[in-house]
């Protein structure tokens, strides 16, 4: 993708890559970067920065919608005592900025 956006506008080289990663998205930031480090050799992007930011996950209560981190929903809200939580935040994995010249 990141290559054929900077060839599309006439790029030769990219320079970094950055990603917004949510903490509750499923993709493990480490193994993330380690396919990245296969993936660029040899292309335009094989001196390439990956600038991972990692977003916290957001959990809120169903019932009383008290918000808290994700990493501690598991349990009862603290507030209420429902056990009812959705995830409000972190679930995001996009594409923020691709530098290329």
């Amino acid at each position: 993708m990141a290559v054929e956006f900077a060839r599309a506008n006439g790029r030769h080289e990219i320079v970094q890559i950055e990603l917004d990663v949510g903490e509750c998205c499923g993709v493990m930031p480490e193994a993330l970067a380690l396919g990245f480090e296969s993936a660029r050799k040899g292309t335009m992007a094989q001196d390439a920065r990956l600038a991972i930011n990692r977003l916290p996950g957001v959990a809120r209560c169903a019932a009383c919608g008290r918000e808290r981190a994700a990493a501690g929903y598991a349990g009862p809200c603290p507030a209420c005592g429902s056990a009812r939580a959705e995830i409000a935040a972190g679930r995001e994995f996009r594409l923020k900025s691709i530098d290329a010249r």
